[in-house]
């Protein structure tokens, strides 16, 4: 009966996929007679080392990956916690200047108090992050929250509570889209590895039929049947 030709390949994790292939090929391109066979069904040396820079591909992309995990964003429960802590600080000052500037129609619209805050968080941070600072620039503003109780160095701790959470949700953005398109690559880069290498063990099955220890050097296992 003939013997049954199969490749533990694909039941093995990534890394274990990627340290195979390379040690599959490199097998393949040092042993002339495995290399002439393959040559003859179109995988030849510079075919095998199409194949090794796959793997390098893939081994460069999971070390990029890793990278930009390592470096990860800001938890995303911390994340919440100090937005929602300088959206209340930021809520407090808008209110404490409604209050002082409730009969100042000009001072409502510079301060963009004349409309309600924006129901999404982010764009609410930015309002209030621009009341506060504008606050701290103008006289007038500074005294008529004074006289509420909200002295400068408040108005100024609101203000960089405010753009500290603004500039964590701006980075926060940078790395989960840097760690997405990471991740997206790593996946690209191991399923064309995969695909090649599936190609691979299929013509080494064919090429090396008659070459029990040749298949074996390029990781096909000969099971013969009784």
């Amino acid at each position: 009966m003939k013997p049954i030709l199969k490749t533990e390949y694909r039941k093995k994790r990534i890394p274990e996929r990627i340290e195979l292939a390379r040690t599959v090929l490199t097998q393949a391109l040092s042993r002339p007679k495995i290399l002439r066979r393959l040559d003859e069904f179109g995988y030849g040396s510079a075919m095998l080392r199409e194949g090794l820079e796959l793997v390098e591909r893939a081994v460069a992309s999971r070390s990029k990956l890793a990278d930009e995990t390592g470096r990860g964003p800001l938890g995303a429960a911390e994340f919440s916690r100090l937005l929602e802590h300088a959206l209340a600080q930021g809520r407090e000052l808008r209110l404490v200047s409604r209050k002082a500037f409730a009969r100042d129609k000009l001072a409502l619209e510079q301060l963009e108090l004349s409309f309600p805050l924006p129901g999404t968080r982010f764009l609410m941070l930015q309002v209030l992050e621009r009341l506060a600072h504008t606050l701290l620039i103008e006289e007038k503003f500074l005294r008529g929250m004074a006289r509420q109780g909200m002295e400068a160095g408040k108005i100024d701790e609101v203000a960089r509570a405010l753009s500290h959470v603004r500039a964590l949700a701006f980075e926060r953005h940078l790395t989960i889209d840097r760690h997405e398109k990471a991740a997206s690559l790593a996946r690209q880069t191991m399923l064309h590895l995969d695909h090649w290498m599936s190609d691979f063990f299929k013509v080494a099955k064919v090429s090396l039929a008659d070459d029990v220890r040749g298949l074996e050097a390029v990781g096909v296992t000969v099971v013969v049947r009784s």
